[in-house]
């Protein structure tokens, strides 16, 4: 199969999935294509296709993602998932997990803190002492 086709294939699958190409580009006969969800890397020699998905990526849209993938007729790889930092710098197996669970946990601390604090604020406002009248 031509590069170009296979080029097609991914644009089409990645855009009926919703999911946006930010770079595609192609360097000794591979096409890498990032996108803020998927991370493809196609080795047109092997005949290989490495596949990264997001850390929250939902398995359904993977597992069509992949399915979609395979009228290419090369050989599938799916690696460990990834996320970015804050600095942008890409995180990926074990770290990424751990990286993305701190995350969840430390928005869930943060949520709950700031709505202890609008508790205590709506709570010390008395009829006495409101702007309302």
């Amino acid at each position: 199969m031509d590069i170009k086709k296979i080029k097609k294939i991914v644009k089409s699958t990645l855009q009926k999935n919703l999911i946006t190409i930010d770079k595609m580009y192609d360097e000794d006969n591979t096409t890498y294509v990032i996108s803020n969800a998927i991370i493809l890397i196609i080795d047109h020699d092997k005949q290989v296709i490495n596949l990264c998905f997001h850390i929250t990526m939902k398995p359904d849209v993977a597992s069509l993602v992949s399915l979609m993938l395979t009228k290419i007729n090369y050989t599938m790889v799916i690696n460990s998932s990834f996320i970015q930092d804050e600095n942008g710098r890409v995180i990926d197996g074990e770290e990424a997990e751990d990286f993305f669970r701190q995350n969840i946990t430390n928005s869930i601390v943060k949520d709950f803190i700031n709505s202890q604090n609008q508790l205590h604020v709506l709570n010390m406002i008395t009829p006495e002492n409101s702007s309302i009248n």
